[in-house]
């Protein structure tokens, strides 16, 4: 099981049993002070109504594990499997102005390891300090995402 999962399990499970003994100890007129500690919250509790309550709390378990199996696990990194040779690399300008003879040099060097190098249409395009207009950026950036090379 996840940490995550089972920190989230035990935090439910202690508050129904925290709110079904604090009821208790209200029924009772028991003084909060009473009833602050865990161990005092079992000593007020009936143990027909901490069943009831915790037995649905147990039946939510497999549900919350499934909403949780597509949440991002802390500490797992999805690493992508490295570029090799005949992959294609795609280079756009969504933010600055930038021209071909400026990235000539890596152009270069990307086809000298076997890279297939794919220029987005906003290279060399100028609208003040960005590569083109707003609308030209956003169609190149997603042309080069919707690109299956």
């Amino acid at each position: 099981m996840e940490p995550a999962f089972i920190q989230r399990a035990a935090s439910l499970c202690h508050s129904l049993v925290q709110h079904t003994n604090m009821r208790h100890c209200q029924a009772a007129k028991l003084p909060k002070e009473y009833c602050k500690s865990k161990f005092e919250y079992f000593q007020c509790m009936k143990r027909k109504d901490f069943l009831s309550t915790i037995i649905p709390a147990a039946l939510s378990i497999p549900a919350l594990a499934a909403s949780m199996r597509d949440e991002e696990v802390p500490g797992k990194k999805h690493i992508p499997p490295y570029l090799k040779p005949g992959d294609s690399i795609g280079i756009t300008s969504p933010a600055g102005y930038i021209t071909i003879e400026d990235i000539q040099p890596a152009l270069n060097k990307m086809n000298e390891w076997g890279f297939n190098v794919i220029i987005g249409s906003t290279i060399g395009k100028r609208d003040f300090g960005f590569g083109g207009t707003a609308e030209e950026r956003l169609a190149d950036f997603q042309q080069m995402l919707n690109d299956k090379n």
